[in-house]
């Protein structure tokens, strides 16, 4: 919602300090070509990374959460790279190469009622200012994803 609320309330507004112009305009008035790269790039250069003993069980733990790495790992030093927003998934690397990305591992029996429960919570929670944003910021962003600006000249 910070995104959302960032590009319609705050970027899209003139500023007196930009002599009335939006800071959107100030920045599409800068000459510097954008430079494109595709999204799964930029992800993996923002990842995190930790280094890890895999325990006798094939498991090891990163933030609170276990993983199951396999057994063919066992008791052997990996390097881990994430996103720390997403811990869903994580890469395993060994020896500098990524060898495989490892799930939370599950343990215990899969409630379905209490998912949907937790899935119309967040469905029906939040300003309605707020999702009116971001659905704006969405439709005006939509083809430019991935862009950002690379300047020329060194600092």
């Amino acid at each position: 919602m910070f995104s959302a609320w960032l590009c319609e309330g705050y970027n899209n507004k003139p500023h007196s300090a930009l002599n009335e112009k939006t800071p959107w305009e100030v920045f599409n008035s800068d000459s510097a070509p954008l430079r494109f790269h595709s999204l799964e790039a930029l992800g993996d250069a923002f990842l995190h990374e930790a280094e890890r003993v895999v325990d006798k069980t094939g498991c090891l733990s990163l933030g609170g959460h276990l993983y199951d790495a396999g057994t063919e790992w066992m008791r052997k030093h990996v390097t881990l790279r994430f996103d720390p927003f997403n811990l869903e998934e994580v890469q395993l690397w060994y020896e500098g190469q990524m060898k495989k990305v490892v799930h939370e591992a599950v343990i215990g029996e899969y409630n379905a009622a209490r998912q949907k429960i937790a899935e119309h919570a967040e469905e029906t929670s939040g300003s309605r200012v707020l999702k009116t944003y971001q659905k704006a910021m969405q439709e005006r962003f939509k083809n430019i994803m991935g862009a950002f600006r690379m300047s020329t000249e060194e600092e």
